[in-house]
């Protein structure tokens, strides 16, 4: 019989260094997902959201597919939203590798898309960061979707000013002191400030919609990136560019002109390596492109909606 029994004096440091890393190995990420199933309908679309994301951002967009006929899946990627987090800090974006969002959403496609929406053609709408886990999936399960759009895809991160030889150095520095749920540099808490103006988005309406949810709901106050998030995903661009060949999917590649999230080379990368991917360019879009000017972010998404008609 095992008997080693936490004491009231060690009840706390035995549930913070034992029990948890137990829980977090054994039970498991908790995934949140929302899903609208259409009575009738044609195909399936299955949102993979960006860094910072949360469902709510994408309400817009869900009942748009809707009304086109088609049901709508959305996973709350780990360490988004209500989903679980591999760290401490509820305001910092981590995960320990970047293939476990490519996982998770395979087990969701698996195990509640195909069960729900049976055999009708899936299409994947990815937009930013869930453009990069797209992608990998794509390259590692090339039969899985019909069609796909990757929205402003962050084939390449946006280091600004940091070299990209630097931030490698950091990646390794902060790998060998076991320090990878530190914030990059510049990283801080979620601030309740509202900022429209250094925003993603060019529609203030929306921008409001999106921030009055985070302000209302902690689980959607995420911030800034951890050193581990950045070195995970810095891994992932590699191998994503070398294995762009294995893509079989039809893909439409949306690049916003004015972005400032992700670096635009990388998609130019992608285009220029697969040159039968449909390109359409936004020239007078912020990195959100489903939340840009009207006559923009209208041809965004009639161009989304002719692919998926075709």
């Amino acid at each position: 019989m095992w008997t080693n029994f936490f004491k009231e004096d060690d009840f706390q440091k035995g549930m913070d260094e034992t029990v948890l890393p137990w829980l977090k190995e054994n039970l498991g990420i908790s995934i949140h997902y929302s899903m609208i199933h259409h009575p009738e309908e044609k195909a399936a679309v299955v949102i993979f959201h960006g860094y910072c994301e949360f469902f709510g951002k994408y309400h817009e967009m869900a009942y748009y597919l809707y009304q086109n006929g088609y049901s709508v899946y959305c996973i709350e990627q780990r360490g988004h939203g209500r989903s679980g987090r591999e760290n401490h800090n509820p305001s910092a974006i981590h995960v320990v590798d970047f293939q476990d969002y490519v996982r998770d959403q395979k087990t969701f496609i698996d195990n509640v898309v195909k069960k729900n929406s049976g055999d009708v053609p899936l299409y994947l709408l990815a937009h930013s960061m869930g453009g990069l886990v797209g992608t990998r999936f794509l390259e590692d399960y090339p039969e899985v979707f019909d069609k796909a759009v990757l929205s402003s895809p962050m084939i390449q991160i946006n280091f600004g000013k940091v070299p990209y030889f630097a931030a490698v150095l950091m990646g390794i520095w902060f790998s060998l002191t076991k320090n990878l749920e530190a914030y990059v540099p510049g990283g801080h808490d979620f601030e309740p400030v509202s900022d429209f103006e250094h925003s993603s988005q060019l529609s203030e309406a929306r921008y409001n919609y999106m921030f009055k949810q985070r302000l209302d709901n902690k689980a959607f106050q995420t911030s800034g990136a951890t050193m581990g998030w950045t070195w995970t995903s810095m891994k992932a661009v590699k191998k994503s560019k070398k294995n762009l060949n294995r893509i079989k999917t039809p893909v439409l590649l949306c690049q916003a002109g004015l972005d400032d999230k992700v670096d635009n080379r990388g998609q130019d990368y992608f285009i220029a390596h697969r040159p039968d991917v449909r390109f359409e360019k936004f020239p007078n879009s912020k990195h959100e492109i489903f939340n840009a000017a009207t006559e923009e972010r209208e041809r965004y998404y009639r161009t989304v909606l002719s692919l998926f008609e075709e």
